[in-house]
């Protein structure tokens, strides 16, 4: 579409997606590290904890954090902007703690797990804090700032995982990693303050206030539906299964960091740019972003999850032991959703202001999610949770999809479904990765009794590096061939 150089939205992202790699590296160790050492049941009742406070975090900011990369990149100073959702966040951190202390009681025997209620305090504090100080990297990214927020996101998740390993090493248990945490929180809590004060501009006023609330109340809504359908399948595992198999359920439903690597800095930038792109005047650039950014994470996420899906039981097994062999079946399904991020469908509805259409398509995905679970929770265990989950993402972004033409429009002429969507090479994309993933399952079905010889996590290792390098060394060719030049797409992104 004739952008500047160094404007597109994956070349403006690429300090976050680096910065997202990096965390990832270190990151990625925790879950791995406690589901080795941890039992079954001490590693169920870890990842029910997280159960616990994932949905309070993300339901109760309301709309309010994401809010910023629409109203920063249009205000004079951001000051105003910053302190009111600052402001709006301690209030929800309050409530969050107070929800969290009265409702893990009842949590703790429902699972059943009474172990849950030893960390009550510990949890109470991280939850308040956490809502509190979760604007930190968004206030740098709104503003631009792409390389600080990379840097304060590296820096935190490096800290983050030191708490929680630290004191197992030391033999303080789990209740002395949330104790950790905790205070982490409060620390992020202080920096976010003191940055938001020292920002430029006015004050915070009820005008302003109550515009940014309509702006993310929609959002917010669709947060309170979108987040307890995402965990639904969770929550109908944990309801049904002791916290032994919900370990295994969980290391199914564990997710190679791909994803928020790679979309969610993606799908940020996107919404910064278009927003500069509409003070700019030259709104109509915007499905040239949208198409560009889809056709860059789709050469990166099909190809993955296609691999995955061949490769589980040695992927499972070196990530995460052999006492792990059962979550294979759900792991498969799992790495299929990322297929369905190759589409930066809410970030690019967001930036023009389309929260009500998020706010049903989450509407039509929970309507989805309850008979889905209720069939096949009871009729296929285990499997039938993943399942339903999936089905569900498939049914939200159909409904994304169908909103997107009249978002890009913004009141001009539909786009033409080729000037926003890659059609051509997607099928191309597909086709290359299915000979590619058939041809690998067939080669390493006829190596794996030579492999499997070594045994344990080695034989494992060497299975999933075999497969890697006949996966990539097939694809890469074939995918020139078929015209999508991967090695042209990887120097773009080196630039």
């Amino acid at each position: 579409m004739g952008q500047p150089r160094g404007t597109s939205a994956t070349r403006q992202a690429l300090p976050l997606v680096l910065a997202r790699m990096t965390a990832a590296v270190i990151t990625v160790v925790t879950p791995l590290y406690l589901a080795r050492k941890l039992s079954l049941e001490e590693y169920g009742t870890y990842k029910q904890i997280f159960l616990l406070c994932g949905p309070i975090l993300s339901i109760l900011s309301l709309g309010m954090v994401q809010s910023l990369y629409y109203f920063v990149p249009r205000a004079q100073g951001p000051r105003a902007v910053l302190l009111q959702t600052q402001l709006f966040n301690l209030a929800m951190g309050f409530v969050g703690a107070v929800l969290l202390w009265a409702a893990l009681p009842l949590a703790a025997e429902r699972f059943p797990n009474p172990t849950l209620l030893l960390f009550r305090g510990e949890l109470a504090f991280f939850v308040l804090f956490s809502l509190a100080g979760g604007l930190l990297e968004t206030t740098l990214t709104s503003q631009g700032r792409t390389r600080a927020s990379a840097l304060v996101y590296v820096g935190y998740e490096i800290l983050k995982s030191v708490a929680l390993v630290v004191p197992f090493l030391l033999g303080f248990g789990m209740k002395g990693a949330m104790a950790a945490l905790a205070a982490l929180t409060l620390t992020r809590f202080c920096v976010t303050l003191s940055m938001v004060l020292s920002a430029e501009g006015g004050r915070p006023s009820w005008t302003g206030l109550r515009a940014q609330l309509a702006y993310a109340l929609p959002f917010g809504a669709a947060m309170l539906i979108s987040i307890p359908q995402q965990v639904a399948h969770q929550y109908a595992v944990a309801l049904s299964v002791p916290p032994a198999l919900f370990a295994v359920y969980a290391v199914g439903c564990f997710q190679v960091p791909l994803v928020d690597l790679l979309y969610s800095p993606t799908s940020e930038v996107l919404m910064v740019r278009v927003g500069q792109l509409d003070k700019q005047g030259l709104g109509v650039q915007a499905a040239g972003l949208f198409r560009e950014a889809t056709r860059k994470l789709a050469l990166v996420f099909i190809p993955t999850s296609a691999f995955l899906v061949v490769s589980a039981p040695w992927v499972v097994r070196v990530l995460f032991g052999a006492k792990f062999d059962a979550a294979v079946p759900i792991f498969r399904v799992s790495v299929l959703g990322i297929m369905l991020a190759c589409l930066p469908l809410d970030g690019l509805l967001r930036a023009r202001g389309q929260t009500r259409a998020i706010f049903f398509s989450y509407l039509g995905k929970a309507a989805a999610t309850v008979p889905l679970l209720a069939l096949l929770v009871p009729w296929r265990g285990m499997l039938g949770g993943i399942l339903a989950w999936l089905l569900a993402e498939v049914v939200g972004k159909t409904l994304l999809l169908r909103q997107l033409p009249r978002a890009l429009a913004a009141g001009g002429p539909l786009p033409a479904l080729r000037d926003w969507l890659p059609v051509k090479e997607l099928a191309r994309l597909c086709v290359a990765t299915g000979v590619c993933a058939g041809a690998v399952l067939a080669a390493t079905t006829r190596l794996g009794p030579v492999l499997e010889t070594l045994g344990g996590r080695e034989g494992a290792l060497l299975h999933v590096a075999v497969a890697g390098v006949l996966f990539t060394g097939a694809l890469v060719p074939l995918l020139q061939v078929f015209g999508l030049r991967p090695i042209a797409l990887l120097a773009s992104l080196r630039r």
